[in-house]
């Protein structure tokens, strides 16, 4: 019995190392930051009023959303990775004169690798550059979890971003694989909407 106990002891601290290893996120950010994301949030009311006009449940504890506005006369797409109980679905919302929406079943692998990704990048302490969107697209990614986040001390994130570096647009594609779709087919399908 004694054996048992050892060997689930050291087999939790093994699982519990790659998991911290995989995270190379520090936690080291100015309070600036997570002051100037709150205040985004606050100004926007992303999480309420932009929903409120399309008829789309709130983020769900434990779930993702990526929603692409681009400029223009396009139309807006919504990508929520939603954490049911029961299931774990993309739910994908076509956002036009009508709304259109779809149910996705992600592969497990996808899902796993956007959620290292998610860490890796430092998602819940990153900047939000929310810009009008007067030309070009706005990529919004949004994140709930049932408990605060131990670095930010936050249950719901955004990242909004008209331009940004290489880790958060490698987030988004990231997002879009889990919807059987990527980052250069919804930049293709915004140019494709711009030059008609």
């Amino acid at each position: 019995m004694k054996q048992v106990f050892t060997k689930t002891i050291l087999l939790a601290i093994l699982i519990t190392s790659f998991y911290s290893c995989q995270n190379r996120c520090t936690c080291q950010f100015e309070p600036k930051t997570i002051l100037a994301n709150d205040l985004s949030i606050n100004t926007l009311s992303v999480e309420e009023s932009l929903w409120d006009n399309y008829q789309i449940p709130k983020l769900a504890p434990d779930s993702y959303r990526l929603t692409i506005v681009p400029s223009y006369k396009c139309q807006k797409r919504v990508f929520s990775l939603i954490n049911h109980p029961d299931s774990i679905y993309i739910e994908t919302y076509i956002l036009g004169d009508s709304t259109h929406s779809e149910l996705i079943k992600p592969d497990l692998v996808m899902i796993n690798k956007f959620q290292k990704a998610i860490n890796e990048s430092c998602f819940w302490i990153m900047e939000s550059e929310p810009e009008p969107v007067l030309d070009g697209t706005t990529y919004l990614l949004e994140g709930r979890l049932s408990e605060e986040n131990s670095c930010s001390k936050r249950v719901y994130h955004f990242v909004g971003r008209k331009q940004g570096d290489s880790t958060f647009w490698a987030l988004c594609d990231q997002f879009l694989k889990m919807a059987n779709t990527s980052l250069a087919e919804q930049n293709a399908i915004n140019h494709l909407c711009w030059t008609k």
